[in-house]
C-alpha cells in the first residue's frame, strides 16, 4: 500500500485559508480542533500573561498530543530548525523532519512560514493558521497548525507548535 505524501513541489500549492497572529484570548478556539484547544489551555497554564521558559514544559503532560508536535530551535542567525518531530508529522511527510531546517519544510512556502515564525518570536504572540496541503496522489489535505512562542532565559529560544489533520 502506497503512503500519500505531503509534496510541496505538486501541482496545486498549498493554499492558506486562515492565519491569526494574535495573542490566546483573540485566537478564534470555537474554530479549533480539540487537540488545539488542548495545547493552547497548556500553553496557557504555563504562561502567566507571559511567554512560558522552556523549563515549564512536561512533554508527560503533553502525551496524548506528542505525534502531533513539532519543536522549532530558534537559531542564533535567526534561522529556525527542527528540534523534534512527532510521528503522525514523519509519518505525513513521508521522512523524518528532525534537523530540516525551515527553508526545506516540506508543506508549504518557506518563506511565508519563516515570516510568521519571525512575528512568533519577535512578538511573543500566537499563530493559528488552516491551510491545504497538497498530497501526492491524492486531493489536498486540511491541517490546522497552532504555533507557541517558548523563552530561554530572557528571549525566545523555541517555537513549539502542533499540527492536525482534518
Amino acid at each position: 500500500m502506497a503512503i500519500s505524501t505531503f509534496n510541496r513541489e505538486a501541482s496545486v500549492p498549498a493554499r492558506t485559508l486562515v492565519a491569526v497572529l494574535a495573542g490566546a484570548a483573540l485566537l478564534p478556539r470555537h474554530d479549533m480542533a480539540t487537540p488545539l484547544v488542548q495545547f493552547l489551555d497548556y500553553w496557557r497554564s504555563r504562561s502567566d500573561d507571559d511567554v512560558p521558559h522552556r523549563n515549564t514544559l512536561d512533554p508527560c503532560d503533553l502525551a496524548p498530543l506528542l505525534a502531533h508536535l513539532l519543536m522549532w530551535d530558534v537559531l542564533d542567525d535567526g534561522r529556525y530548525r527542527v528540534r523534534l518531530a512527532g510521528t503522525a508529522l514523519c509519518n505525513a511527510a513521508g521522512r523524518e523532519l528532525t534537523g530540516l531546517p525551515a527553508d526545506q519544510f516540506p508543506w508549504q512556502d518557506t518563506a511565508t512560514l519563516c515570516a510568521q515564525f519571525d512575528q512568533v518570536r519577535d512578538r511573543g504572540t500566537l499563530l493559528y493558521v488552516e491551510r491545504l496541503l497538497p498530497r501526492d496522489r491524492k486531493p489536498p489535505q486540511r491541517c490546522q497548525h497552532l504555533v507557541t512562542p517558548w523563552r530561554q532565559d530572557t528571549s525566545i529560544r523555541y517555537l513549539l507548535g502542533i499540527i492536525v489533520f482534518i
